[in-house]
């Protein structure tokens, strides 16, 4: 067996010994040879200091492996630090657009925008979102309510189109557009009574007159009503496209109006109770006009003779006179004449001896005046 001496200093050793004798120092073993391999040393200190057999193994994996955990930790953390970059581009990606969005949706200047480009497009019903979300930051401008009507129009709701026309008035009380549009629309829909209670809130002369093809005008009176001594005839006027319907009775005319085709003719007394409307294309009907008509004839007035009286010694005549359009009727023998006395027809001849001329008028409408009285002698040579 070779003789193993410290690396130290040169001592022998022992076999089994830790530590040289002579110099203290840990055993560096060292052959004569100086071929003693290292695995035949480790194995001879191991058996000498079983803990140095632990620490020399570990120490021979913990040399293996040092670089080994160094790789790992820098890929580690480069994992690690590119996971942050990617979950802060993920939420940049998810959150910005959110901000945006927000931003947007209560930005009044945006809604604006994007509503006009959306009305161009023909995406009505997004315009529509835009433009009620401005609404509720805002008041839009008269051009913005506009559009808004146009979106109702092009959806077929024509209720929206004319509830938001009403706002547009209210707003903008003398914006003939908004009455032009609200008139159009409720010709649409055929709902002409609303047009004219849109009319009773207006009082300016040039937005009446956009009125002017649904307003009818109430029919007139050729005659005025009222009371008259002789046979009247009444006439109704009205536009040339409307119709006039009456009543006789004091019913509503609306209701129960008879066409109007011609005058009506009171040849008798009597009182005549007469309302009318007009209506026009559109089946509006006008304000009702009401007028009382009474005719009531008076006793004509006595009819004259000439002369009054006299006494005569030569033959003489007797003219009478009375109003227009009546028959006279007279006796002379001091009777009450009626139609079956004689009738005047011209000058009358004073009989001999003392007479009392009797005359009565009847008039054209049958009215007897009260009887004329005249004394007549007739006493001849």
């Amino acid at each position: 067996m070779p003789e193993i001496t410290c690396a130290n200093c040169g001592a022998k050793l022992r076999i089994g010994s830790v530590y040289c004798a002579s110099c203290g120092h840990e055993a560096q073993i060292v052959s004569d040879s100086g071929l003693l391999e290292d695995e035949l040393l480790q194995e001879l200190l191991q058996e000498a200091d079983p803990s140095k057999k632990s620490k020399g193994k570990q120490a021979v994996r913990s040399s293996d492996s040092s670089k080994k955990p160094q790789k790992r930790r820098n890929h580690t953390s480069l994992i690690l630090t590119c996971s942050c970059l990617l979950v802060l581009l993920v939420l940049c990606a998810v959150l910005i657009p959110v901000f945006i969005r927000n931003r947007n949706y209560n930005s009044f200047d945006y809604q604006i925008q994007r509503g006009e480009e959306k009305l161009k497009e023909g995406k009505y019903a997004d315009a529509l979102k835009n433009y009620q979300r401005a609404k509720e930051l805002g008041k839009p401008s008269l051009l913005a309510l506009y559009h808004l009507v146009e979106i109702y129009q092009k959806t077929e709701d024509l209720d929206s189109a004319i509830a938001q026309l009403h706002e547009i008035i209210v707003e903008y009380p003398d914006e003939t557009k908004a009455y032009q549009q609200l008139i159009a629309l409720y010709a649409q829909k055929e709902d002409y009574d609303a047009i004219l209670k849109l009319e009773e809130y207006v009082t300016e002369p040039s937005l009446l007159e956009l009125f002017s093809d649904y307003t009818v005008e109430m029919p007139e009176f050729d005659t005025s009503p009222g009371t008259y001594d002789d046979w009247l005839s009444i006439g109704l006027t009205g536009k040339e496209d409307c119709e006039i319907l009456y009543t006789t009775d004091g019913s509503d005319p609306v209701t129960h109006g008879q066409v109007y085709e011609k005058a009506f003719l009171m040849e008798d007394q009597g009182t005549l109770e007469l309302k009318a409307v007009c209506r026009n294309q559109y089946d509006l009907y006008s304000d009702v006009l009401q007028g009382t008509f009474i005719v009531k004839y008076q006793k004509p007035k006595m009819p004259t003779a000439s002369p009054s009286s006299g006494n005569f010694q030569s033959p003489a005549v007797i003219e009478l006179t009375g109003s227009e359009g009546s028959r006279m009727y007279y006796t002379w023998d001091g009777s009450v004449p009626t139609v079956d006395s004689q009738e005047y027809t011209g000058p009358i001849s004073v009989p001999e001896g003392n007479n009392i001329l009797s005359v009565i008028l009847i008039d054209k409408h049958g009215m007897v005046s009260d009887i004329l009285k005249c004394n007549y002698r007739y006493q001849p040579y």
